[in-house]
């Protein structure tokens, strides 16, 4: 396995040709508006956004993850937008049952 570790957040895995081989992307949220319940993305991180999107676009992403938070699924937007997935939601408070 390798590795790609910034932050929990948004999770995007793909499978590699080798068997039970696969890369894991960890990706924190972005740059959030401050001092706000749930905030959203500031425009600098919605940048952040679209500049993972085309970091990935020749990954062989397929599968992409997120929690509901707001900064989360806009984190994780604009990559399941170029890459044509759905994000999967995932509750955090419950890691365990999510890792299997």
């Amino acid at each position: 396995m390798k590795f790609f570790v910034g932050f929990i957040a948004a999770l995007i895995c793909l499978w590699s040709s080798h068997s039970n081989a696969y890369e894991l992307y960890l990706v924190r949220h972005f740059e959030k508006q401050p001092d706000q319940p749930n905030p959203e993305l500031t425009e600098q991180g919605q940048t952040q956004a679209v500049k993972l999107a085309q970091f990935l676009t020749d990954k062989g992403v397929l599968h992409i993850y997120s929690t509901d938070y707001r900064r989360t699924q806009q984190s994780a937007k604009p990559s399941a937008k170029l890459l044509e997935l759905e994000v999967t939601s995932y509750e955090p408070s419950n890691l365990t049952e999510f890792a299997q």
